[in-house]
């Protein structure tokens, strides 16, 4: 019975699925469709209540859809990890970036050397932490694709996001495959976990875009080697705080877009693997700190533009 599909009616009188019939009392139990909506099987025309569908048996149809209950509970728990693996790679990318901007006004304003070692030794690490944080947010995320979506494997779409010059390349086919598979996964995506999803079309030129900036930073990276290997700093101070200043900014907008192009596919993944686990998320924050759950994400991803000028325009 499970390889039948089903329709069921919503409120509106549309027909939604194809679904299987464990699929359509999942949504029932989540509270999203009621208990007694009514259901007919795909090219068939004979609707019935979800509930009498097994002859009235709630305890038969219970143990039909728990294989399809606990495939839920894996999605959801799912969906929950790769929200941790960006909040990971966000929060270190923020003390990596934070700590490196800290440490070379430092060294500018002491002739070319942070005169606190172990702030340099924390900016070093911060630095191989946030990059290997953000190496396991791409392999998860292209993990979390349907495997007839994948464009790589998950190893080397993150391998091959490291390698110097190749880089350059790669980016091009991996933030656009992402928004694609994206898309195409919403797509596929049957009655709650589809229709909600809002901004999907942004989804490529916002790929694009991150692609392009990540060039630019790059090549960004060029100069900030030169400037490092040249002495510049020691010659020339108000030069190289200037010039510096411009080179964080441009590393400041790299991370925006492309945090903002992540939070943006992870977004739209955890809403098809678990569609209730907005409100969800909400629930728990209300019920920990008393009060009403913030977009933190959105928040922390603005404070690589905000703390960049900040700390470069400080006096």
């Amino acid at each position: 019975m499970d390889n039948v599909l089903y329709y069921y009616g919503d409120e509106s009188g549309n027909s939604v699925g194809p679904l299987s019939l464990p699929e359509i009392w999942r949504f029932a139990e989540a509270g999203v469709i009621p208990r007694n909506v009514m259901v007919c099987q795909a090219g068939g025309d004979q609707w019935r209540s979800l509930e009498t569908f097994y002859q009235g048996s709630v305890a038969s149809l219970g143990q039909a859809i728990l294989p399809a209950l606990e495939s839920s509970e894996s999605r959801a728990r799912t969906s929950y990890q790769l929200g941790i693996h960006f909040s990971h790679a966000l929060l270190a990318e923020v003390i990596a970036m934070t700590l490196r901007s800290f440490s070379l006004r430092q060294a500018i304003e002491h002739g070319g050397i942070d005169p606190d070692p172990v702030r340099s030794v924390l900016m070093t690490l911060s630095m191989f932490w946030s990059i290997a944080a953000l190496l396991v947010l791409i392999y998860q995320i292209c993990k979390t694709l349907p495997d007839h979506l994948r464009f790589s494997t998950p190893l080397r779409a993150a391998g091959f996001y490291i390698i110097p010059v190749f880089s350059l390349y790669w980016i091009f086919r991996l933030f656009p495959g992402l928004a694609k598979a994206t898309r195409q996964w919403a797509g596929d995506s049957s009655g709650p976990g589809a229709g909600w999803v809002g901004g999907l079309r942004r989804l490529g030129p916002l790929a694009m875009a991150t692609a392009v900036v990540e060039v630019l930073a790059e090549i960004t990276s060029l100069l900030d080697f030169h400037l490092s290997s040249s002495g510049v700093i020691a010659s020339n101070p108000a030069g190289a705080k200037a010039v510096y200043a411009f080179v964080h900014l441009v590393y400041a907008t790299h991370s925006t877009v492309l945090f903002f192009f992540l939070f943006s596919v992870v977004n739209v993944m955890r809403r098809i693997l678990d569609p209730n686990y907005e409100e969800r998320f909400a629930a728990q924050m209300s019920r920990l700190f008393g009060l009403p759950t913030i977009p933190w994400e959105m928040t922390l991803i603005s404070t690589f533009l905000i703390g960049t000028v900040a700390i470069w325009l400080r006096r």
